[in-house]
């Protein structure tokens, strides 16, 4: 996550977004928990089978 005082070549995936905003931070965070949590399930289902 790059606030606009980030050098970005310093990261492969560059997100832009304000870091010192409290509500940016759980936004970005939440979806990145959702995807990881989905990722988990699918990785399960997977193993069953």
């Amino acid at each position: 996550m790059l606030d606009t005082n980030c050098d970005p070549n310093l990261c492969e995936v560059p997100i832009p977004c304000n870091d010192d905003a409290v509500r940016s931070v759980q936004l970005i965070l939440g979806r990145l928990a959702d995807a990881i949590n989905e990722g988990r399930k699918g990785s399960n289902a997977e193993r069953k089978n």
